[in-house]
């Protein structure tokens, strides 16, 4: 396993070789001279860890040497670093409410395992999102931790998530597609605002019309695990979970706790919206 400088300096001559860019600035030039310095320590860092049978190490080296040489393919590195920063936030948030222990995993393992779900980040960094969608909210999936686990993970001004429901009831939609990893992320969410005083069934032909997808019970508990102050604001329909033949599955207040229940496919309130997302991507 090695890695030549010769070729990474070929990668950066051929960036700056392209056609129709302007000229770069001496701070980028240095930038990008500290950037080709980097690639190589840690390339070198890698393969003595590599010679060693360090392959812990070895492994954190090259997820660090991917993300290095990476960031010059970022477009928007400010919405790029916005973007980082919410992801930490979201997993570090999972941290505080106990998911490392309730999967019997420690800390580092359990961060390791969304690590290469923030590699996805660069690239919807380039993408432009509509006012009031969320760009992309981590979902762990319940093979990782069940749903009975995660819904009291759920909390909104101390008071805690939960459900009288029988989740094995609950299943996935015919059409909804979900990534196979143990975590993953959906993209682009509309919380349901969009479809206020829409049935489920009404406000499930509109989001596949416009190419979007119904979001499940296990996606609606992260998002409420995150964004918990949505339901101050109006309740959320989960058309991507299913009930029976009528039902689907769906977030409201009950005495001011998150609780998920299902409600009639057909049935419209001015309260309630059916949520939706762009795409789910895994890692």
């Amino acid at each position: 396993m090695s890695v030549e400088k010769s070729q990474l300096e070929a990668f950066w001559k051929s960036e700056k070789g392209k056609k129709g860019q302007p000229e770069e600035s001496e701070e980028l030039k240095e930038r990008k001279a500290e950037l080709e310095q980097k690639t190589v320590t840690l390339a070198q860092e890698a393969e003595r860890a590599f010679s060693s049978n360090d392959l812990t190490q070895t492994l954190e080296k090259l997820r660090e040497l991917q993300r290095t040489v990476g960031m010059e393919l970022v477009e928007n590195r400010e919405q790029y670093e916005k973007f980082e920063q919410e992801f930490n936030r979201q997993i570090e948030n999972l941290s505080k409410k106990g998911f490392p222990k309730l999967t019997g995993m420690d800390e580092k393992k359990f961060m390791g395992i969304f690590e290469p779900l923030k590699e996805q980040i660069k690239e919807l960094s380039s993408r432009e999102f509509q006012e009031g969608r969320i760009p992309f909210v981590v979902v762990p999936r319940e093979k990782l931790l069940s749903l009975e686990k995660k819904i009291p993970l759920m909390e909104l001004e101390g008071k805690k998530g939960f459900t009288t429901l029988d989740l094995s009831e609950l299943k996935t939609a015919e059409g909804v597609e979900i990534p196979e990893s143990l975590a993953y992320l959906v993209i682009d969410v509309e919380n349901g605002k969009v479809m206020l005083g829409k049935s489920a069934d009404e406000a499930v032909k509109q989001i596949k019309k416009e190419g979007r997808s119904p979001l499940t019970a296990e996606e609606g508990v992260a998002i409420i695990t995150q964004y918990p102050e949505i339901l101050k604001d109006h309740y959320m329909n989960l058309c991507g979970s299913r009930h029976g033949g009528d039902g689907v599955a769906s977030l409201w207040l009950d005495e001011g706790k998150p609780k998920l229940r299902w409600g009639w496919a057909y049935y419209s309130n001015a309260e309630w919206g059916s949520a939706s997302c762009d795409s789910r991507i895994g890692p």
